[in-house]
This record gives structure tokens, sequence and C-alpha cells, in this order.
């Protein structure tokens, strides 16, 4: 399997989806942008085996999110990386997934209205200590 994997997903669907399980959550407030069109935001992470770890963020208008999987500690473990919505507690997965990602993996997302959105990082069984790891989101 090639080590980036591109899904597009319209992330409007996901918005009547209900909460998924998640072990371990974060809040982060977003920046303020220096050119309104783009906003960049990086999460720094790990997670245990069988953990997970979500970062919720604020889109404000329509566009393509683009989360990157920048870096693992680990780089002969593959990991779980997805996008979804933030429902206020969990962040709520469900078709935006790479469940084999390595470094330099990408998912995208349509955004077709404002919306509280997450990016997570998970074990898919593989990982034996801990990994850390890096996300960056684009977003309009």
């Amino acid at each position: 399997m090639p080590r980036s994997v591109v899904r597009s997903f319209s992330l409007l669907a996901l918005l009547t989806l209900g909460a998924a399980c998640n072990s371990n959550s974060s809040v982060n407030t977003p920046t303020t942008p220096s050119n309104p069109a783009t906003t960049i935001e990086t999460f720094d992470g790990s997670i245990n085996k069988n953990g997970a770890v979500a970062y919720n963020f604020i889109v404000a208008q329509t566009g393509t999110v683009t989360a990157t999987l920048q870096s693992v500690s680990d780089t002969t473990v593959a990991i779980g990386f997805s996008l979804g919505v933030w429902n206020g507690t969990a962040c709520s997965t469900s078709g935006i997934f790479n469940d084999n990602a390595f470094a330099g993996a990408t998912i995208l997302g349509s955004v077709n209205a404002a919306a509280s959105l997450c990016v997570r990082a998970y074990d898919v069984g593989k990982i034996t200590d801990p990994v850390s790891f890096s996300i960056t989101i684009v977003r309009p």
C-alpha cells in the first residue's frame, strides 16, 4: 500500500452522524489567520498501545480541509489517522480515514458550511511502545 493515501469525502454528511468513542481528547483554540483564506494549524501528540488522541478545530467557511501526518517517531509502525466532526466531547469520524498511515499521508475533506471539525490519531494494533506524531491541518 502506498505511504500516502488521499481520500476525499464531504464533511457535511458527517454532521448528521452520532459520536464515536475516543479514549483521549484535547481542545485546541484556532489561531488567528494571517491570510483570511487559509489557516494552518499543527497538532503534536503521542499515542500508546490501544490509545487514541483527537484535536478539534473550527472551520468558519466553505472549502477544502487538508490533514497531513507530518511525522511519526517510529517510521516502521503504521497508525490510524482520520478527519471528522467534533461533537463537543469526541471526534465522530466516518469515511475519511487511513488505517495504515505513515509520515506523509494526507486526507482531504470538503466543508460546505461552518463546522467544528477534528483530526484523530490512533493505534490500529501495531503500536507496542508510545509513538509521537505531528499533524498539520490546512483549512479555509
